[in-house]
This record gives C-alpha cells, structure tokens and sequence, in this order.
C-alpha cells in the first residue's frame, strides 16, 4: 500500500501530534507500506531517519511570512507577544481570530509541496492521512484532493483537538464554512475519543465519517533507568498551559504555601511569549528556586528524565485521558492527576509524604494504545472504503 501522512508537527518534538505522526510512520513502514511523511523543514537529519525506519520525508516550508523558518525557535511572533506593548498583542490576536493564526502559511506551502512534486503523475496513493491540528494542514490537503490529489477514495482527517467548535478559543464565524468546506473532502474523519464528537456532528454528513482512533504509542520501553528515591522530593509534568483550562494555579497556589523543600520540573513550551509562560508568569516567583522550567526535548530523553522523578502530575480535562499519561505510565512512576476545579492539597501533601495511595496511573490500559492495533485500525479504514 501506498501511504501519505501530512502533519506540522514530527520528530523530535515532543508534542502529541509529533508522536502521532512519528509512530505511525514508522509503524506503516514497519508493516512494509510505502509511506511518504511531509513535515516542516526542521534542520534535522531526516536521511537518517529514512534509512533507520524506512519512510520518506518531503520537507515542507512552515510559511513565508509571520510563520517562516524553524517555527520551533525564538520568531519575531514569539517577541512580538512577549513585548509590553499591548497594542502588538491586540494587533496579533486580531490577526490569529481573523485568518486562523501565523500556521495558515502552512496551508498554502504545503499545497504547493502537494502540488509540485509531481503526484499527479506518479502512481496514487492507497491511503492519505492528514495529521492536525493545527487546520491548515486539513486545509492543505482538502485543497489537493480537491484539486486531482492522487488520493485514491480513503483519505481521513485525523483531529486531535476540535478546530471550529472548541472550548479553547473563540473564532470568526467564517472558519465554520472553511472547516466544512475541507471536511467534504475526507472519507473519513478520526478523533481520538468520543468527548469531542460533539464539535463535528454540526457538520451534514460527518457523524457518518466519525470514527474514534485513540493515540498510538511503541509500548517497549526499553532503556529506561532503574528508579531511585531523590533525596529531595522530586516531581514533574511535561505538557503546556492553556489559560482558562488547564491553569496550573490551584497547584502552584498550594505549593507556594509549602514550607517543606521540594523540587518541581516542569517541560514546556518556555518561549518567550508562549501560552504556558503566560500561564506560569503570576506563579513562578512565588515557587521561586523549587521551580525548574525546561524546554521541551525529545520524547526518548523525557521518558528517561520521567522515569527518575519520584511521582508525575498531570491535570485533566473532565473525562479525557491526556496522551501524556501514556509516557507517565510507561516511565512507571506515580501519577497525580486532577481535574480543574477539583485539586486536592491532602493528595499533594500525600504525594510529597510518599504515600501513593491515590496514584491514577492503574486507571490506564495500555493495551489500549498499542501503536500496531492503532495503526491497523486506520488501515482498516481503507479496506472500509473499498
């Protein structure tokens, strides 16, 4: 089989998209399909990941403008925000609310990667994958299909996050009929659970296209470090900040009004004018040197770093399982997680004593996330719409 996966996200980041797409195109090509990965053009060595697992990779420009170059270093968007000046930050919220944000550039130079490479001449593909959000990569790859994209009749809109119907952030009206436009052109539409099915079902004919795909993940393992009590208590999470969910101040609230030492690591998006720096900011002075923000890194080193913290904290979103309690439970360490307006100080305190008694990391099957069942269910999509 012939396979494309488009995402803007991809090794080594950390995030869940990068793992999606990442797992996936090594799993299809594990499985003996030939599969093409567009990306941006990150300044890695994809040759060595295309002889170590066998997929291909077309680099992709991430944008030409607000969203041109490594869209994972410091950007005149990330200094933008940071500045004091609020008429900056109006001017580029209004932008993001208006066009969808600095990543719609993506849209448009991955289309023209589509376009390009010549696929209208070249053999079809027997399954295309399009791996968001952000939705300009579904946009890119409506318009391609739209367009004579050799995409064969399965081509599936894979949705981590709902896009115009979300929670999060309010958007202009018009990106409804956008997102309705590009979802007419997939056979089918995943989410990685039924909470949000929700946000589609607006949408005539997708309920019929919904199908629930979960993350997928190489359970092995391999490699991690034996654990060791620290000598200080030690925790971390590894994830971002969203402000108005997510908000870690019911935690860091109840941290700072510890008098007992402690160490706290947090892996996240520590660019300057980053969501979760906007988040952190009102708590970070008052934890001051228990405090230690790291950059995100490579999911196989993070898994190593977790595996060594004497417990992990997650906070959840009411009946949604984080894809960062898959790496939690495989770096075998005890997990604190809580929902938003539900933080517990006793099971911190308990935590912090050593006693685990309210670990959720047992609430967690990972069988479930298996990336070869994963990767078989997308495949099945195909025989599906034979």
């Amino acid at each position: 089989m012939r396979i494309l996966i488009a995402s803007y996200f991809f090794h080594p980041e950390g995030t869940p998209r990068a793992t999606r797409t990442f797992e996936l195109a090594r799993e299809f090509a594990r499985l003996g399909h030939e599969t093409v990965v567009y990306v941006p053009d990150y300044p890695e060595d994809y040759a060595a990941l295309e002889s170590r697992w066998g997929f291909t990779v077309r680099a992709v420009p991430s944008g030409f403008l607000l969203n041109k170059g490594d869209k994972r270093s410091d950007s005149l968007t990330s200094r933008a925000l940071a500045a004091p000046s609020r008429l900056k930050r109006a001017l580029y919220r209004a932008y993001c609310w208006v066009t969808g944000g600095r990543q719609l550039e993506y849209a448009h130079t991955l289309y023209r990667a589509l376009r390009d490479d010549g696929l209208g001449s070249s053999e079809p593909y027997d399954f295309v994958l399009s791996i968001g959000l952000p939705f300009a990569v579904h946009l890119a790859l409506a318009r391609w299909l739209r367009r004579g994209g050799k995409g064969s009749g399965t081509a599936v809109a894979d949705y981590g996050d709902p896009y115009y119907y979300t929670t999060m952030e309010r958007k202009l009206f018009l990106h409804r009929f956008l997102e309705a436009w590009a979802l007419k052109a997939f056979r089918f539409v995943s989410i990685p659970h039924g909470r949000i099915r929700d946000s589609f079902t607006p949408y005539r004919g997708v309920e019929a296209k919904l199908r629930i795909i979960p993350q997928g993940f190489d359970l092995s393992g391999d490699g991690l470090p034996a654990y060791a009590p620290n000598a200080l208590p030690t925790f971390a999470y590894a994830g971002v900040f969203y402000g108005g969910r997510g908000d870690p101040g019911e935690l860091f609230n109840a941290l700072a009004g510890l008098d007992s030492p402690y160490r706290f690591v947090i892996y996240t998006d520590t660019r300057p004018g980053s969501e979760s720096m906007a988040c952190l900011a009102p708590y970070a002075q008052s934890l001051g040197t228990r405090l230690e923000l790291k950059e995100r890194i490579p999911r196989a080193r993070l898994l190593a770093d977790l595996a060594g913290m004497d417990f992990l904290v997650s906070i959840d979103w009411p009946g949604v399982l984080h894809t960062k309690l898959i790496d939690y439970k495989l770096a075998k360490r005890p997990i604190l997680s809580y929902e938003p307006g539900a933080f517990r100080a006793e099971t911190l305190k308990a935590f912090l004593s050593g006693d685990y008694a309210d670990d959720f990391s047992g609430h967690i099957a990972l069988e479930d996330y298996d990336i070869r069942a994963v990767a078989a269910s997308f495949l099945s999509l195909a025989a599906e719409s034979s």
